[in-house]
């Protein structure tokens, strides 16, 4: 099975191969970089829905992963997500013993498997930050020893 593509930010520390300055350049070349400037909520997500999505894009602020094209796919989570918890709310008001229920717990599984999936899309579940890598950028606000300023990278 092939690799999988890891932008160039990251190929050289997570990569798993030994790069060349040519291939690098190469791939930045040729890498696609996705705006990341407007995050609007879509018009078919609900008004009352608006405050939670602006909390998921600040959470996402600095971190380079949400994009203008993942806009729709939060949208998606946040609609999938309270049709779930509408859904089970509605579960323990029918009770066990009513006819409805089990049409209800159906229509409930199905929500959870979409919120599921759009949460693995944008990186919300455990196992999905866990695959998450950051780039050594990203560790530049931490002070540095003294010897860290005295030999730099020489230290490894």
């Amino acid at each position: 099975m092939a690799r999988p593509s890891v932008p160039h930010e990251f190929a050289v520390n997570f990569g798993g191969k030994n790069y060349t300055k040519e291939e690098l350049e190469e791939k930045k070349r040729s890498e696609i970089v996705f705006n990341s400037d407007q995050f609007e909520p879509s018009e078919t997500l609900p008004e009352h829905l608006h405050e939670k999505f602006y909390w998921f894009v600040e959470q996402y602020e600095g971190t380079g992963l949400l994009t203008n094209l993942d806009v729709d796919t939060l949208c998606h989570y946040l609609i999938a997500n309270e049709q779930y918890w509408l859904l089970t709310e509605r579960m323990y008001e029918l009770g066990v013993s009513d006819e409805d229920y089990g049409k209800t717990t159906v229509l409930q599984n199905r929500y959870h498997k979409q919120t599921l999936d759009y949460a693995k899309e944008l990186g919300m579940t455990f196992l999905s930050r866990t695959r998450l890598r950051k780039d050594d950028k990203q560790d530049e606000d931490k002070p540095k020893s003294e010897e860290e300023q005295l030999f730099g990278d020489a230290l490894g």
